[in-house]
């Protein structure tokens, strides 16, 4: 089967140091970057086709990553101001919904939004207390909180991914020994208050090859 491939090449108007996340939108393309010279922070840009800058916003903490539910709008953390903006790439309006984030050092923070069901979760990792909450808000003509679910043991090591389109996020180790390891989260049968399970598998792949406790480097869930 052929997949069918388009590649664009765009020549940014000023070189970012480092382009943390990148995506097409409304009139072009949106990347977060990390600011050049001796300030700290992160910015985000929309640019056109061509790679002119139409508009971008700085921010004195970790951006990291945006969310997006249709072309013509981005979703971001803002820490410094305890808010998430949710930003019209027509007319670069804000809307700031009020959040409080869960840790003063947060070391990963990730941002997810499911098409199926339009929710919004936030993802949030201690630093010096490794520990995971994940909150969940629906996005539409206003956006609603719905819930937060904070996991109380420890969790260095482990691996956050988006599970599904609905509300399903997971955490794992990336190396996983006889049995497979792996936990989850999401709304769909508990919407209030959401649902956790861990699951466990036989690791079963090293019998096809004779080989017994085989370990594998876990990269990605679905």
């Amino acid at each position: 089967m052929n997949l069918l491939k388009d590649t664009v090449t765009v020549k940014l108007q000023e070189a970012p140091a480092k382009i943390l996340e990148f995506s097409s939108c409304y009139g072009g393309y949106v990347y977060v970057t990390v600011w050049r010279g001796t300030e700290k922070g992160e910015k985000l840009v929309h640019i056109d086709h061509e790679g002119k800058k139409i508009w971008e916003r700085h921010y004195t903490d970790s951006v990291d990553e945006f969310g997006m539910f249709r072309e013509n709008e981005v979703v971001v953390n803002n820490p410094t101001t305890s808010n998430i903006e949710v930003i019209n790439l027509v007319d670069h309006s804000i809307v700031e919904v009020p959040h409080q984030y869960s840790f003063p050092d947060t070391s990963t923070m990730h941002i997810y939004t499911f098409s199926e069901t339009k929710y919004l979760a936030i993802i949030e990792q201690g630093s010096s207390e490794n520990k995971l909450v994940v909150s969940y808000y629906h996005v539409d003509a206003q956006v609603k909180k719905i819930t937060d679910w904070k996991i109380e043991e420890e969790i260095i090591g482990s691996t956050i991914s988006k599970f599904d389109n609905h509300s399903k996020v997971g955490w794992f180790l990336t190396k996983q020994e006889q049995m497979l390891k792996f936990h989850v989260f999401d709304l769909k049968t508990n919407q209030e208050e959401g649902t956790h399970k861990t699951y466990t598998i036989n690791n079963t792949i090293g019998a096809t090859v004779g080989m017994e406790n085989l370990s594998l480097a876990l990269i990605n869930m679905w």
